[in-house]
């Protein structure tokens, strides 16, 4: 992504292409892993809509739930060269068929205890090693990383070092 960007930055400078930006707010806010379907098709198909009909990149701005601004939520972002009405509808299309997708590219969340239980079955099993995240105390969302829920359910449940 970063290489694609300073090429854009590079030819608009060198005035080969005139970028336009087209914005489309979602109006959600989604969990969406582009690791797995229905999102990863989406970002499949976005991936072959560049580079034709004057598509220069599209993106989808995720919107972290626990980000704290006031412009939060999904959104796409189709760069153009100079095609502003072009870029606009796309922006709305693929708008339109992300919003279609919302709560159906949530992956299954479990509670604490359900987790640790689970951890539990896969290292009897020789499943190992296990991680266990807390999604909601991502610092890459905007919070401050700190929870010690795992850790006072794992203290509860005896575990050891």
């Amino acid at each position: 992504m970063a290489y694609q960007l300073c090429e854009l930055a590079n030819q608009a400078q060198r005035r080969t292409i005139k970028p336009h930006l087209a914005v489309f707010d979602c109006r959600m806010i989604e969990v969406l892993p582009t690791s797995r379907e229905p999102m990863r098709s989406f970002v499949d198909k976005l991936k072959q809509l560049e580079g034709h009909s004057g598509i220069l990149s599209i993106s989808v701005i995720h919107g972290f739930m626990a980000g704290d601004v006031p412009d939060m939520g999904s959104k796409i972002l189709v760069i153009s060269d100079n095609k502003p009405l072009e870029g606009e509808q796309l922006a709305q299309a693929l708008g339109m068929e992300l919003f279609a997708l919302r709560g159906s590219t949530r992956p299954d969340f479990v509670d604490v205890s359900t987790a640790l239980l689970q951890a539990e079955q896969a290292v009897t099993a020789g499943k190992s090693p296990v991680v266990i995240a807390d999604v909601w105390d991502n610092p890459g969302g905007g919070v401050p990383g700190d929870s010690t829920i795992l850790l006072r359910e794992a203290l509860n449940r005896g575990y050891k070092t």
